[in-house]
């Protein structure tokens, strides 16, 4: 009998895989890490604010067709300023779905909220093999 147990993905691992083969020089293959290396290079990539960790997380979601966004809403034909905060908080899914998020003044806040969306978006996905 086959196993039909739906497959997920994980986004730290999967992130954290990405990001060592792409910005780490290493000459260890990231499945002999020991857990102190991990540390070293994963805690300081996590301790730094989402301002410097933002196109990190985009250039690694858009390999898998998902968009966080954070829009400035001043000047966007659509919205008079006095009626939206400054900043939208949005997840695209190419060839999909579209969900918007938060209204408001602190980018930070906004970029937390969408990359939390798209994470969500990145796990929830089926991996189908």
């Amino acid at each position: 009998m086959e196993d039909t147990k739906q497959k997920f993905r994980d986004f730290k691992d999967n992130f954290q895989r990405w990001y060592y083969k792409k910005y780490c020089t290493s000459s260890l293959n990231y499945k002999d890490l020991m857990p102190h290396h991990h540390y070293e290079i994963f805690e300081w990539f996590n301790s730094q604010d989402i301002s410097l960790q933002w196109g990190i997380y985009e250039d690694f979601l858009e390999l898998y067709g998902i968009y966080p966004q954070v829009q400035d809403c001043h000047g966007h034909e659509v919205f008079a300023i006095d009626e939206v905060e400054r900043y939208h908080a949005t997840c695209c899914v190419k060839g999909g779905k579209y969900y918007a998020l938060c209204f408001t003044n602190d980018k930070k806040e906004a970029r937390i909220d969408a990359l939390e969306k798209a994470v969500s978006v990145f796990e929830e996905t089926e991996v189908l093999n």
